[in-house]
């Protein structure tokens, strides 16, 4: 019997697992999972820091009580995640309250997440959350717009870029769209990754400083 086709196969197999494996091969060390291209860590001037969180999540809870500033040359975006039968209207809050400003949004996410994890109300309850729009300043806004067909695009967008994305657990931090970060990633709590996420960081800008040209 000829084993030469055999080895030949097996050779080129060998060779494609090879290549694989270094092209899976982490840029340098941390707790992070490479979901892209590490080449793309090396673009722009600033990093691009996308927070993966739900208003229901006790894990983002914590890590959004113990964020930490990340630097000047970081951009962070926060990305609401919800579920069908699980933190849709809170998400739906977010966006309204997104569109009257940064201090509208931040204030609306932190009554969200007090009333959840510190008050234990139900901010799935809609009459909860209108009581909590209300003290937002934002009763009559949120009356109007909860329900409109406007909300219901942006948040089949919101869906869609989700499922494209592959986020369903939350937290999940992604950097540079190349590296991901969570609790079960990083193997800690969400109060944890804060810290998790600020070595990454530095790590990453030592990377940069030494393969930049």
């Amino acid at each position: 019997m000829n084993q030469r086709p055999i080895s030949i196969a097996l050779f080129f197999i060998l060779l494609a697992l090879a290549a694989w494996t270094a092209a899976e091969e982490p840029p340098f060390p941390g707790r992070y999972m490479l979901i892209g291209n590490a080449a793309e860590l090396l673009r722009g001037e600033t990093l691009l820091v996308e927070d993966f969180l739900s208003p229901v999540c006790p894990q983002c809870y914590l890590y959004w009580k113990n964020h930490k500033a990340l630097g000047a040359d970081v951009q962070e975006k926060t990305i609401f995640v919800f579920q069908p039968d699980h933190g849709e209207r809170p998400v739906r809050l977010m966006l309204i309250a997104r569109e009257q400003g940064a201090e509208a949004e931040a204030k609306t996410l932190k009554a969200l997440f007090e009333a959840r994890f510190e008050q234990q109300v139900n901010t799935d309850d809609e009459d909860v959350l209108d009581a909590l729009a209300e003290s937002l300043g934002l009763g009559a806004v949120w009356k109007a717009k909860k329900n409109s067909a406007e909300l219901d695009r942006k948040m089949k967008e919101l869906a869609k870029m989700l499922a494209e994305r592959g986020v369903e657990r939350t937290p999940r931090i992604v950097v540079q769209h190349v590296l991901a970060l969570s609790p079960g990633i990083c193997a800690c709590t969400g109060d944890q990754l804060p810290d998790m996420l600020l070595e990454v960081l530095r790590n990453l800008r030592q990377y940069r400083q030494a393969h930049r040209p």
